[in-house]
């Protein structure tokens, strides 16, 4: 058995209270088990495949009991925190499952129904990988014409400071993991860039948030810490909003994007994160709204590039909404 299961093991059996008396307690269980689970799937192999069991199990819980009027706005909330990571972490789970008998060959024994998108995630980052094929293809050819001129004005006009040059490649690498749902490479990549600026509070929260993931509770307070120091209060929740966005912590997000417009009302940023994150936990509503509110302030403040994404995010979230039926026109 490996170290990393060993401390899944250990922490599961930390967690573990007494049996459950309820569905509703099962359903709290399995939760805890789920959040757990899915913040340690590195380097447990095809442990990771327990999860998905836990999240079938945990839906028809959910559905059975709102069905019977019970109000579990936490535990939904909850539930869709950690389908949100775990999409996040998409490729990391595929990986690690692949170290055994693999995620099609589980998905063969089951059959699941096609809404339970878990059991589909290695054809998932299937699709996303070939979009970015697609994408760096359509670019390819600009790119060719355009990387001659570019190179040129980097080296003529910018200054020949290796730090920059580096911290340019670090955030370049840094996007990447992020994507993928490599935590260990991003934390990395972050403790570099932290040596390199050790101004920027946006490195900090994000390896806070990275830390936080992982269960490294000191470290992770020790760079929100620093970052605090560094940005007023607002500040630094906008951007612990946007950090767990990146991480995969839409109701963590929301409550800090909350915290963040109440101290900063005329912030457009705030807002824009506030909208992502009702939008990440399905709340189409609310996230328009507050995407209305960051593009008035983003086009009073003429800021046109932020101005320009929020549109684009309220267009997308516009065919969303249901059809209005004869009724209602």
């Amino acid at each position: 058995m490996t170290d990393a299961r060993e401390r899944l093991i250990k922490l599961l059996e930390a967690s573990a209270g007494t049996e459950p008396q309820t569905p509703a307690e099962e359903l709290r269980a399995l939760l805890t088990e789920l959040e757990i689970r899915v913040a340690n799937m590195e380097d447990t192999g095809d442990e990771v495949l327990a999860i998905l069991r836990l999240l079938d199990r945990a839906v028809a819980l959910l559905n059975d009991l709102q069905a019977r009027g019970v109000d579990l706005k936490p535990e939904e909330s909850r539930l869709l925190t950690v389908q949100g990571l775990l999409r996040s972490k998409a490729v990391q789970f595929v990986r690690e499952a692949g170290k055994g008998r693999g995620l099609a060959a589980a998905r063969a024994e089951v059959s699941p129904p096609p809404e339970h998108w878990w059991w589909y995630l290695d054809e998932y980052v299937a699709r996303e990988r070939r979009r970015r094929l697609q994408r760096a293809g359509l670019a390819f050819i600009a790119l060719i014409v355009i990387g001659g001129l570019l190179v040129w004005f980097i080296q003529s006009r910018l200054p020949r400071d290796p730090r920059l040059r580096r911290i340019i490649d670090l955030e370049s690498a840094l996007d990447t993991y992020l994507s993928e749902g490599d935590a260990p490479a991003a934390i990395n990549t972050l403790e570099e860039l932290r040596s390199l600026d050790p101004q920027n509070a946006d490195y900090a929260v994000l390896l806070g948030a990275l830390y936080e993931v992982r269960g490294e509770e000191t470290r992770a307070q020790a760079q929100y810490e620093d970052a605090k120091r560094l940005v007023d209060a607002g500040t630094f929740h906008r951007l612990r909003a946007r950090a767990y966005l990146q991480v995969g912590l839409p109701q963590k997000a929301l409550d800090e994007a909350k915290q963040a417009v109440e101290l900063r009302p005329n912030d457009p940023e705030a807002y824009f994160y506030l909208g992502n994150a009702y939008e990440a936990l399905g709340d189409v509503p609310n996230a328009l709204q507050a995407y209305e509110k960051a593009s008035k302030l983003a086009e009073e403040q003429e800021n046109a590039q932020l101005l320009a994404i929020i549109r684009v995010r309220m267009a997308f979230l516009l065919q969303r909404l249901p059809a209005p039926t004869p009724e209602q026109k």
